[in-house]
């Protein structure tokens, strides 16, 4: 046993779980602060492109950080609240937004179904 009982290991994976949470959030600060300080943002001058490459390259690990830590037993499980929560919503929010275009601004019902 290298780490020694079957808690040391659990704290050890909590901590180095916390620890590596709060990279992220340091990054995620860090880069906050050079865009919206001045002084910051001058010391640090890169090109448009290179810094959509980098936005959405960063945007990809927080994803894919987020998405490893996702118990897939889990998912099989909730089943059911997963579509209620992804479909069920998402159509409830359609059909609100196709009825207040057409009672509030008298659109009618094909235009705010393409425009909303």
């Amino acid at each position: 046993k290298f780490f020694g009982s079957r808690e040391k290991q659990n704290s050890i994976g909590h901590i180095s779980s916390f620890i590596s949470a709060l990279s992220l959030l340091g990054v995620l600060l860090v880069g906050i602060a050079f865009k919206n300080i001045p002084f910051l943002a001058d010391l640090l001058l890169l090109d448009e492109g290179i810094t959509e490459v980098l936005r959405k390259s960063a945007f990809t690990v927080i994803l894919v950080r987020a998405a490893m830590g996702f118990d897939m037993g889990l998912f099989r499980k909730a089943n059911g609240v997963i579509f209620r929560l992804g479909i069920v919503s998402t159509l409830v929010e359609i059909i609100a937004i196709v009825l207040a275009a057409h009672f509030i601004f008298n659109v009618n019902v094909g235009m705010a179904i393409l425009l909303g």
